[in-house]
């Protein structure tokens, strides 16, 4: 006898040992009813099985009758998972129970609750749907992960799943391998009726790279953000921080963003900034080394109030570059935590949108060693009024007030003209420099006041006069352009120098500013 053929004996063996062994095991049944919350049978309701670890057993599902009646034989004493999964079109919340089977028939039934629909088409940027996007959806309340069985999108794009009453963080994502690497969306909503959601989902290109501390030690949990230089949008981008070596990877659209790299407070670590990455494909080698830094903490109050979700803004004193911080607004009892470099510094307090306290300026604050910094807000008062020219509204218009100090903007809210040519600020009481700068494109000339007196509410209308548009292109000897160089205009006859903002080169060399009719040295 050849060995090949005491194999396939010793193989026809051992099967038919355990086919017998499975076969001389007691089997059982779980049955019940599904009632729907009138206490009516429901029909058509999908019964899937697990184990009660959550491994599926592999049987096909069972479906109820129109009795309500499901029964799923041959099973071994044991612990079960059963998931009832209504028809959608039912608006009845599925839901997974227990079961447990010791040596005879189960009975198992499950009262359905009423739920509201959430259902709608995800499609890509030309606007066909996308198919296998999967939804999950999170309870705010508990943390937990919602039973949302069917919850990728068919062919068309389209998904349909019901929730109970309450607020939810949802997120959509491809799921089907070798799909294109759609970015997910996410979103918070809160379920009280049926709810349609219909989103785009663009495709991403992977921007990654390691963050360290100044020592070359990767760092965990290291939160990023990608805001958008075009507009000045931060993304939503799921999945943004750094694994346990250091390491992260989000999709991201084509564009130019700058990245920040934001650990805790307690670190003291300053927060790592990038300030241009072009997102073309596929991004490796966004690094970062966050270096050491102090902890600047406080309470921010008004009329002894502690004042929430006010935000920080802080600047180099010598360089008056902005320094980027991480977390960097007012908890419920209006503390702050953020890291900043040694040295002088300037601190802006910027309240919330609605609120009455006017932003403060705290100046010239010297950073030696982790330091307390406390502020108090007080009521503005309200700059508004109207820009217009020969009449008509210029829409559009920037308006900006600087600290005679420092020379520094003050960050306001609502600082700019809507289509009517009005505006309407908060400031702390004081004396600004007051600029009224109209976009380029209206061709008028810019207005400075040097010491605009705000100490009650104040209304302005302003008047703008068309002025001569002035180009051109800075170059070296060379031939080679000149970015970032600043022009001065200066009357010929007196040597006053004209306000003319934004007068600095751009990358290619060129400036452009709006002046009135005369002669000028540049």
């Amino acid at each position: 006898m050849t060995s090949k053929i005491k194999n396939m004996i010793w193989t026809l063996v051992l099967v038919f040992g355990c086919l017998s062994a499975a076969h001389s095991q007691a089997q059982f049944t779980i049955s019940g009813t599904v009632v729907d919350p009138a206490s009516a049978p429901v029909d058509n309701v999908e019964i899937r099985l697990f184990t009660n670890s959550g491994t599926p057993i592999g049987i096909p599902p069972t479906f109820t009758g129109p009795t309500g009646i499901y029964s799923i034989a041959g099973l071994p004493s044991g612990g079960y998972l059963l998931q009832f999964r209504p028809p959608t079109v039912d608006k009845l919340v599925p839901v997974e129970l227990p079961a447990t089977v010791s040596g005879a028939n189960t009975i198992r039934n499950a009262n359905l609750v009423a739920g509201f629909l959430l259902d709608g088409y995800v499609r890509d940027i030309d606007g066909f749907g996308i198919p296998s996007i999967d939804l999950q959806a999170w309870d705010r309340d508990t943390g937990d992960q919602m039973l949302t069985p069917g919850d990728d999108t068919n062919a068309l794009g389209y998904y349909d799943v019901v929730l109970p009453l309450g607020e939810y963080d949802l997120e959509w994502r491809a799921v089907s391998p070798g799909s294109l690497p759609y970015i997910p969306v996410t979103d918070r909503v809160e379920i009280f009726e049926d709810t349609q959601i219909d989103l785009v989902m663009l495709v991403g290109w992977a921007v990654s790279g390691t963050v360290r501390n100044y020592q070359g030690t990767p760092l965990f949990n290291i939160n990023l953000d990608f805001i958008d230089n075009a507009t000045d949008i931060k993304l939503d981008s799921p999945g943004d921080n750094t694994a346990l070596d250091g390491t992260f990877s989000v999709n991201v659209p084509l564009g130019t963003y700058r990245i920040v790299a934001k650990p805790v407070a307690t670190t003291r670590l300053l927060t790592g900034f990038i300030p241009e990455v072009v997102v073309s494909g596929d991004t490796p080698g966004v690094d970062f080394d966050l270096q050491p830094g102090h902890l600047m903490s406080g309470t921010v109050t008004g009329a002894g109030v502690p004042q929430v979700s006010v935000e920080l803004q802080v600047v180099d004193a010598v360089t008056r570059q902005d320094i980027a911080l991480g977390f960097d607004t007012t908890n419920d009892s209006g503390q702050y935590q953020v890291v900043v470099p040694a040295g002088q510094i300037h601190v802006f307090f910027v309240p919330p949108g609605g609120s009455l306290r006017a932003p403060k300026l705290v100046p010239w604050v010297s950073v030696a060693s982790d330091l307390t910094l406390n502020a108090s807000l007080v009521n503005g008062v309200t700059l508004s009024g109207t820009v217009r020219t020969a009449g008509t509204p210029v829409p559009g218009t920037d308006l900006d007030l600087k600290d005679p100090a420092t020379g520094l903007n003050i960050p306001l809210r609502g600082d700019g003209t809507n289509g009517a040519g009005f505006f309407q600020f908060l400031a702390e009481p004081g004396t600004y420099i007051f600029e009224v700068e109209p976009p380029k494109v209206a061709g008028l000339v810019a207005q400075r006041n040097m010491a605009l007196n705000l100490n009650t509410n104040t209304n302005l209308n302003i008047a703008l006069e068309p002025g001569a548009r002035v180009t051109g292109t800075v170059t070296a000897g060379t031939g080679e352009i000149l970015a970032d160089v600043g022009l001065d205009v200066l009357r010929t006859s007196d040597g006053i120098e004209v306000f003319t903002p934004g007068s600095r080169t751009n990358i290619l060399g060129q400036y452009e500013i709006i002046v009135p009719t005369n002669n000028y040295t540049f």
